[in-house]
């Protein structure tokens, strides 16, 4: 009976060992390429020896998802983020504002927010719904967060017909939303119409509309980092810079250097936990 758990493993195995090699192919080419820069080699070189320290069938510590740490492996290939990779990016985020500015009234959302409220545009009797739900407690001790000046800003980014990523930021103080899209579009009129509905529903305002800077991708997949880069830029100037479009490689490293460091801090933590434990017995 033990063949029948052996394949079992094998079948599960199989399609992460496959995302971990496009990762080793795409940082092979990007060794090779001509348009390489001597940070490009640093940075993979760094790649390279955090790799060692990642398990490559295990989960990822440190965020609240539950997901394989093969969801890393995206990161160094062109293949388009998911929710996965934009929440690990926002939360990483969160805690460099925290850590850097104190929070200074500042809240990094996860993708989900504009997912919930969408949710509730598109029910027949959402709005009044969501008034008592218990589904969207937390959406409403935001807006009453937000409505009162407990928090002064929410920043999130959004997925745009599950192809695209862009960058938002609601300014309670200035009463106004920024938009940025790497591909230069208007604000899309379904998140619009959400967002504004949410706002009037806490505070009886109607906010202004403008976009933010934001690097223009030249690519078919580079959005969900772009979007992450210009709230970073936004939020802490000082410490970001946009991206030059050409080089959006280098920041993909760059950001699965970020979310590694952060997943092996937490492994070592644990191991370490469970070895005083240990010395302890």
């Amino acid at each position: 009976m033990w063949t029948i758990s052996y394949w079992v493993q094998v079948c599960h195995l199989r399609p992460l060992k496959k995302n971990w090699l496009d990762a080793e192919e795409s940082l092979g080419e990007l060794t090779q390429s001509k348009q390489r820069t001597d940070d490009t080699r640093g940075l993979i070189k760094q790649v390279y020896g955090a790799l060692v320290c990642i398990s490559w069938a295990s989960k990822v510590k440190g965020f609240s998802a539950s997901i394989t740490t093969d969801h890393q492996a995206t990161y160094l290939t062109k293949n388009w983020f998911s929710d996965e990779h934009e929440n690990q990016m926002l939360y990483l985020l969160q805690k460099e504002v925290s850590r850097t500015r104190g929070g200074d009234g500042i809240e990094v959302c996860d993708t989900f927010f504009t997912t919930r409220l969408l949710d509730i545009q598109k029910q027949a009797n959402g709005p009044d719904h969501y008034a008592n739900s218990a589904n969207y407690t937390w959406l409403r001790e935001k807006g009453q967060e937000l409505a009162t000046g407990v928090l002064d800003m929410l920043v999130t980014i959004a997925n745009i017909g599950e192809t695209h990523w862009v960058a938002l930021i609601l300014d309670f103080k200035s009463s106004n939303i920024l938009y940025g899209d790497s591909m230069g579009g208007t604000i899309d009129e379904d998140v619009e119409t959400a967002l504004t509905w949410w706002i009037h529903h806490h505070t009886g305002k109607y906010f202004t509309k403008s976009y933010f800077p934001i690097t223009c991708q030249r690519d078919g997949y580079s959005c969900g980092i772009l979007a992450w880069n210009a709230l970073a830029v936004f939020l802490l100037p000082e410490m970001h810079s946009l991206v030059d479009a050409g080089k959006v490689g280098d920041e993909r490293l760059r950001m699965f250097l970020r979310v590694a460091d952060h997943h092996n801090s937490k492994v070592c933590l644990f191991y370490n936990c469970q070895e005083h434990v240990t010395n302890l017995d």
